[in-house]
């Protein structure tokens, strides 16, 4: 687990120290494994997002800065689209490497939503995130709040690096939980596939290494 957590911070400081100016937008730029970026797609563009199969989001560029998206369980059958989360983020700072996004969510299944604040540093090929979120009037995560803090470094002109850090905090009578991830991604302009894994760094993992996660994302 030390040495999981050792990778992270290196991915991390790397991409601090990472000099790049291609500022093209790709496929999957909006966010790494898991937490989003700051980053957003040009106006008019579409992305199809497929999480672990079971999970998908459809989100569009209403302006250069600012998202709209639906994500949901993959539909199965109809009671799926009662759990649709409608989001917005809003990109709302560029200054030289630095950016900065606000974003909503909300369930109206569950009745509640999240807020999240959103920073990068770096550009959408070399770059490290960090994400403050809190959620308001779920049944499970009322009053919760989520930390994460991630990377991504160029290894070659197609594939990434990847490592996030995310730590839940206690909410209601649960306990709160760390999450490590890591992988690559395999971009394109318009296609991309991530492939990695995660696991809990609280509580018994026994000898597991990672769970496998994969996620792709089509920029249209």
């Amino acid at each position: 687990m030390k040495v999981l957590l050792i990778i992270v911070l290196i991915v991390i400081s790397v991409a601090l120290t990472a000099q790049d100016a291609d500022e093209q937008f790709k496929a999957a730029d909006q966010s790494l494994m898991i937490m989003p970026t700051a980053y957003t797609m040009p106006k008019g563009a579409s992305t199809f997002t497929d999480y672990e199969v079971f999970i998908v989001q459809y989100a569009y560029g209403l302006t250069d800065r600012t998202h709209l998206s639906i994500g949901m369980p993959f539909p199965i059958v109809t009671e799926a689209f009662e759990y649709s989360a409608l989001g917005i983020k809003q990109n709302y700072l560029k200054y030289n490497k630095l950016q900065l996004a606000a974003s909503l969510t909300w369930m109206p299944k569950a009745k509640g939503g999240a807020i999240s604040n959103i920073i990068s540093y770096g550009t959408p090929k070399s770059s490290v995130h960090g994400l403050v979120s809190f959620a308001y009037d779920y049944d499970e995560l009322k009053n919760g709040a989520l930390l994460a803090l991630g990377g991504i470094i160029n290894a070659s002109k197609r594939a990434d690096l990847m490592a996030e850090i995310l730590t839940l905090s206690e909410v209601a009578d649960e306990e709160g939980g760390q999450l490590i991830t890591m992988g690559v991604r395999i971009k394109g302009d318009r296609m991309s596939w991530d492939l990695g894994g995660f696991r809990p760094l609280t509580g018994d993992a026994g000898t597991l290494i990672l769970f496998p996660f994969i996620k792709l994302t089509v920029l249209f």
